[in-house]
């Protein structure tokens, strides 16, 4: 990526719009030559000051001294870059995260966001947010372009690109630790899980997208002669139902090729997963319950992985919150008091990650699970694995989702569901896993 590089803080991977300043946090001085600063070793490795969009703004008016800009498209690179740190002069490794297409000053440009890991130094284990422009026709292929999907339509090609993060071993106390939970999230027990990768982010709809195309598979929704669709939020109720022409394709609100894919029941995931293994021969699989949890928690013993407080979410999860209702019919009757900026999905990796480097494991999507469903946790296993006895023909559910007009409830870390294996609906998706 060629241009001016200006090292500012990050807040989440992506935060367009937000007017109201985040309260600002205690941090280390800025790196010599730079405005900005970003957070040391023991932070939560996220910006402290300024929304993403305040960065960019700042940047381009100091680069071209012009406010005309527009933001006309956000989309996920996935590249891997160089980028030289303006200050101490330092080359460090960096992942493009993001790449916002604009209009400045009447040109078309790309401006892309690396999040760079320090890794040396007393900023070590801090991440910094840069900045760097190129003309528009430097633009790699988008996530969900033609060219992109053709050169992954085939199982290795989908499970190369996986970003698998690596999860240590390690024995908690899962269940509802709280104390405000259902009697499906007890007793609280020790478990002790062994070292698994789960993966960075959701399956998307791109991942989804290139396993159908290359297998012909038609999902339980599109096979059901019957029509049914799968369930949708009716937006003038605020209730569920099945909705007849909806599917993964068209889920009945618009998404790109980088939100997670919906609408999938527990059998098309594991039909998705078998095509991934049987092309790439590794051994994907679903995490299960006691993996997740783990995972999620990333070494946390409260309410919601990221603290106590339930409106301090819209960082970390998209789920209900003050993010205007699309009609003037209902209204969350209960919400996080904050906004993140989606009513529906989100593209994968919009908010902050937790200390695994795990994206929306709360929000955004409930994930299936391997495990069969049991009405508590008495007898389940200790040792990490997937409870295979109980009702199979239920599975569970986990993380929450966009919907989830309980935040408070539904965004626990505790929280779990069951769902038929065969379901569907518009806020149910799904994670890989595998052993190490």
């Amino acid at each position: 990526m060629r241009g001016v590089i200006l090292t500012a803080v990050l807040l989440t991977p992506l935060m367009v719009g937000l007017s109201e300043p985040i309260a600002s946090q205690s941090s280390p001085p800025p790196i010599p030559g730079n405005s900005a600063t970003m957070s040391s070793r023991g932070a939560p490795g996220y910006i402290l000051a300024h929304e993403t969009y305040d960065g960019l703004k700042k940047y381009l008016l100091e680069k071209h001294e012009c406010e005309t800009f527009t933001i006309n498209q956000v989309v996920d690179t996935g590249s891997d870059t160089k980028l030289k740190i303006s200050g101490d002069g330092r080359l460090l490794k960096g992942r493009i995260s993001e790449e916002w297409r604009l209009t400045v000053c009447g040109d078309e440009r790309i401006v892309g966001l690396a999040v760079v890991p320090v890794t040396e130094g007393a900023w070590e284990g801090g991440v910094v947010l840069a900045f760097g422009e190129k003309p528009i026709g430097e633009q790699p292929t988008a996530p969900g372009s033609v060219q992109r999907a053709s050169k992954a339509a085939t199982g290795t090609g989908i499970a190369a690109e996986l970003q698998m993060v690596p999860i240590p071993g390690g024995r908690f106390q899962m269940g509802d630790l709280i104390g405000d939970g259902l009697p499906a999230e007890r007793p609280v027990h020790a478990v002790t899980v062994r070292p698994f990768n789960l993966a960075k982010y959701e399956v998307t709809v791109d991942q989804f997208d290139a396993f159908v195309k290359a297998t012909g598979y038609r999902t339980e929704v599109e096979r059901d002669v019957r029509g049914l669709g799968c369930f949708v939020l009716d937006l003038a109720a605020g209730k569920w139902h099945l909705q007849a022409g909806t599917s993964w394709r068209a889920p009945g609100f618009e998404q790109s090729a980088a939100h997670p894919v919906v609408c999938v029941s527990w059998n098309d995931a594991q039909a998705f997963i078998a095509w991934l293994n049987r092309e790439s021969g590794r051994r994907l699989r679903l995490p299960s319950e006691a993996e997740w949890e783990f995972a999620t928690r990333a070494g946390a013993s409260s309410k919601y992985y990221w603290g106590s407080n339930a409106d301090d979410g819209c960082q970390h999860a998209n789920g209900a919150d003050l993010t205007p209702w699309p009609t003037e019919a209902y209204r969350w009757p209960d919400t996080m008091k904050c906004n993140d900026g989606h009513f529906y999905t989100s593209p994968v990796g919009s908010y902050a990650a937790n200390a695994f480097g795990l994206h929306d494991t709360v929000g955004n999507v409930a994930e299936w699970i391997e495990d069969c469903w049991n009405e508590s946790y008495a007898g389940a296993p200790d040792d990490g694995s997937a409870w295979r006895s109980g009702d199979c023909a239920r599975r569970v559910s986990r993380g929450g989702d966009w919907f989830n007009a309980a935040p408070r409830y539904g965004l626990r870390v505790s929280s779990r569901y069951r769902i038929s294996h065969d379901a569907r609906a518009s806020n149910q998706g799904f994670r890989l896993a595998e052993d190490q």
